[in-house]
């Protein structure tokens, strides 16, 4: 299973590349990439901006479609450009992925078109999720009828939700979704690295 990391985001509200912030003394997708690239054959950056990031050592690739902008065109592109039946899509600002948690979906995916986790009842993780090669043409045609929206996006696919008590197992407080947005959410992500929590 190949692993790409998606960072074509605009991070209009954090003012600044956000996958680029400083954590730990180091570039924050610099801290996601060491995290997961032991747990796959393969790793790479979709962005549409490659050189921002020449000092990672594996192959980046821009995005297959320009516009519109969206989370979906990001999934298509690193599925489609991935050299791998099944690939585990993962966005560039979540500093706290579980190596447990990531290890319980690769071992989940067989017999489905994705496996998605679900950190609510009605909320859904598609940015850190596996997804099969087969997905492509059905989200190629999702975007392309400007269908974006992610739910309605993945009507039609078989996919298996990870349940939240599923994910305590090994997450036990979900930090695995943290995302930074803002400028806040960064204060906390260092703040929780500080007192150990992550």
């Amino acid at each position: 299973m190949t692993a790409a990391v998606l960072a074509g985001g605009r991070s209009s509200r954090m003012g600044e590349d956000k996958s680029l912030l400083k954590f730990g003394g180091r570039y924050l997708i610099e801290v996601l990439v060491e995290r997961i690239n032991p747990l796959f054959k393969r790793t790479f950056i979709v962005t549409n901006l490659p050189d921002s990031f020449s000092f990672l050592k594996i192959d980046k690739f821009n995005d297959l479609v320009k516009e519109p902008h969206s989370s979906l065109r990001g999934i298509y592109s690193a599925v489609e450009l991935s050299d791998s039946e099944y690939t585990f899509v993962f966005a560039c600002d979540m500093p706290f992925v579980n190596e447990k948690l990531i290890k319980y979906m690769i071992s989940r995916y067989k017999g489905y078109d994705a496996v998605i986790p679900r950190s609510g009842e009605r909320h859904f993780e598609p940015l850190h999720a596996i997804y099969a090669k087969r997905c492509t043409g059905h989200l190629k045609r999702q975007i392309g009828k400007g269908e974006l929206e992610i739910k309605a996006a993945f009507k039609g696919l078989n996919i298996c939700g990870i349940a939240p008590d599923e994910i305590r197992q090994f997450d036990p407080d979900m930090l695995s979704f943290f995302n930074i947005n803002t400028k806040d959410d960064y204060a906390k992500a260092v703040e929780l690295t500080k007192y150990g929590r992550a």
